[in-house]
C-alpha cells in the first residue's frame, strides 16, 4: 500500500512539474481542487499508472 501511495505522489509531482513547464499554472492549481481535472492531465501527459 506505502508503494503505491509512493507511485502516486511521484505521477502527481511529475505532473505538476510538468504544468509548470509548459507555463500552465492554472491547470496546476486545477489539478491540485480538482480530482476529475487531474486524471484527464495524467491521461494528456501519459502519467496513468497501468494497474490502476
Amino acid at each position: 500500500m506505502e508503494q503505491g501511495i509512493e507511485q502516486g505522489i511521484d505521477r502527481l509531482g511529475t505532473l505538476v512539474s510538468r504544468l509548470i513547464d509548459a507555463g500552465r499554472l492554472d491547470d496546476a492549481k486545477r489539478a491540485s481542487e480538482d480530482a476529475v481535472y487531474r486524471e484527464a492531465l495524467l491521461t494528456e501527459f501519459e502519467l496513468h499508472d497501468e494497474s490502476c
